[in-house]
């Protein structure tokens, strides 16, 4: 999940009249202005700028946060390596905001990792309920922003309301006909109906009408990836391995390390029979130390994919190591299950 839509989902958590404790206002107190914003260096909240100012940040702080108790918290750690920053560690090292408080998950930023932490007694939401409340509360703000509205279809996909999604959808496509997302949105459209080459035009479309080429390179990619995402897909559901191989290598000469392309390029990889190629690039994925939610993801799917490699191979042990590391990394209960499940078939065939 992107970023910005995980940080605004999330929010959702936090009902009206409520406080988040964040870096920076930014877009979070532009969508959420019926909430409080307890901005941790202190451009919003004069209580942590006088401490700033004072230099009582490490005697005050962790105070001033457990008396406020907010219902969301983010908590961030440096790009540049060098760990949490002053608030997080305070944070972290408290007993009272561990037992109060819980990791819902993380993505990056542009500062580096932020983690996402929810009180404890809040209720327990579906995230895709959150999406969808958070995507209505975007189209609202932005009413003649495409993408926002392509979102909210994505979101009331995911929450099952399919046919509000599709309606969504031709909207995009009669309000913004010029416009890129207009053929993400056909994409979506056509694929949720199951009417693959016209999806994959419609990413196509979408997709090339973003970016800058010379000579089959790349230039210039939009900032947005998951449209590329979607065309690989697209491609690897026509059984079209080579070419979502040979656009999956050109997007990583561009974007290197980005490990849901790497990902289909490896499934790609498999489809036509170079299985070194597609084993390389499932452990670059697998064995990432990147920790954000999506990397997690991603390396739990490319380790399941390696257990199912060595299952093949004929090498068990290899791939009970796979197995074992996928169960450890996917966060949904269905996930976890199911590779459970696989690892008892493997102890019984012992």
């Amino acid at each position: 999940m992107p970023a910005s839509r995980l940080a605004l989902t999330t929010l959702e958590s936090v009902p009206p009249g409520g406080t988040v404790s964040c870096y920076d206002i930014g877009m979070l107190g532009f969508v959420r202005p019926d909430v409080t914003v307890m901005d941790v260096v202190g451009l919003g909240d004069r209580r942590i700028a006088e401490m700033l100012v004072r230099g009582t940040v490490e005697e005050e702080f962790l105070a001033y946060f457990l008396e406020r108790r907010p219902e969301v918290a983010l908590v961030y750690k440096s790009a540049s390596g060098g760990g949490y920053d002053g608030t997080a560690r305070l944070l972290l090292g408290s007993k009272d905001f561990r037992n109060g408080w819980t990791r819902r998950d993380s993505f990056k930023n542009w500062a580096g990792m932020a983690e996402v932490y929810v009180r404890k007694d809040l209720p327990t939401e579906q995230p895709a309920d959150q999406w969808v409340r958070a995507s209505e509360r975007m189209v609202g703000l932005l009413p003649r922003t495409p993408y926002a509205w392509v979102e909210y279809g994505e979101a009331l996909a995911a929450a099952g309301d399919v046919d509000g999604a599709y309606e969504v959808w031709e909207q995009v496509q009669r309000r913004f006909p010029a416009n890129a997302w207009a053929n993400y949105a056909t994409g979506h459209h056509f694929r949720n109906s199951n009417k693959l080459e016209l999806s994959y035009q419609g990413f196509a479309n979408g997709w090339y009408h973003s970016c800058l080429m010379r000579g089959g390179r790349y230039l210039y990619v939009p900032s947005s990836y998951q449209p590329f995402v979607d065309l690989l897909v697209s491609l690897l559901l026509l059984d079209r391995g080579e070419e979502a191989l040979t656009e999956g290598q050109r997007f990583l000469q561009v974007v290197p390390g980005y490990k849901p392309v790497q990902y289909y390029a490896a499934m790609a990889a498999l489809r036509m029979g170079r299985d070194e190629q597609g084993r390389q690039l499932l452990r670059s994925v697998a064995e990432g130390s990147d920790a954000d939610a999506q990397s997690l993801q991603y390396a739990a799917l490319a380790s399941d994919s390696l257990g199912n490699v060595a299952l093949k191979d004929g090498d068990l042990e290899a791939a009970r190591r796979w197995f074992e590391r996928a169960q450890s990394l996917f966060h949904n209960p269905a996930d976890k299950k199911r590779v459970r499940s696989r690892l008892q078939r493997l102890d019984s065939s012992r």
